[in-house]
């Protein structure tokens, strides 16, 4: 369990908050998340597991094989 209270369900593939600010129960499935969302979320994994770099919107960008809006 990490350090917020999130706890990961092997199980059913997704990461459950006992409880968020308003006192509810929260949580949302992977397969609830658009793949480009996926796609994100990998590339950032992937660049804070294999580097030391910071993690820059231009490096995500490049990831993902898209140009940052301006």
């Amino acid at each position: 369990m990490s350090s917020t209270g999130d706890a990961y369900d092997a199980k059913n593939g997704y990461f459950q908050r006992k409880l968020n600010d308003l006192g509810t129960l929260t949580f949302m499935t992977i397969n609830q998340l658009s793949d480009s969302t996926q796609d994100y979320l990998k590339a950032i994994w992937l660049a804070g597991e294999w580097s030391d770099e910071p993690i820059t919107a231009t490096s995500i960008a490049q990831r993902v094989g898209v140009t940052l809006s301006t």
